[in-house]
């Protein structure tokens, strides 16, 4: 996973103990790929594993030039994110209906008509 940041406490959020919610988390994605839309000039499939920082409580992002990595909680409910400006696409998106819901798979589950498609995404932080 490479060199993990320094833990650093952001904004409590009801997911963690009260004065340990971690300022800087790990999203994880494996196993998305290019749909049936997809064509060379846009972005490979965002697998690998990014460093998002909290801006608000209980939502942690990282901007990049090709996606926007999220994952937010306390909706309520919890969602895992990566949207891509250009085509206006998730290439990755998993909604759960409950709060505090660190790893799930795409909901995102067939090519036909989408830039990228399938695997799973989870979230870790150092404690």
């Amino acid at each position: 996973m490479g060199i993990e940041p320094d833990i650093e406490f952001g904004n409590n959020c009801l997911c963690f103990e009260a004065g340990r919610t971690p300022k800087r988390i790990f999203l994880n994605f494996s196993g998305i790929q290019e749909g049936s839309i997809w064509f060379p000039g846009l972005p490979g499939s965002p697998n690998g594993t990014y460093v998002c920082t909290q801006g608000i409580p209980c939502s942690w992002t990282l901007n990049t030039p090709d996606f926007i990595f999220n994952y937010q909680t306390n909706l309520p409910g919890s969602q895992i994110s990566v949207f891509n400006f250009l085509t206006g696409f998730f290439a990755f998106n998993f909604i759960a209906i409950a709060d505090c819901v660190f790893a799930g798979a795409n909901n995102i589950a067939v090519p036909l008509n989408k830039a990228w498609w399938g695997g799973k995404g989870r979230l870790a932080w150092q404690d």
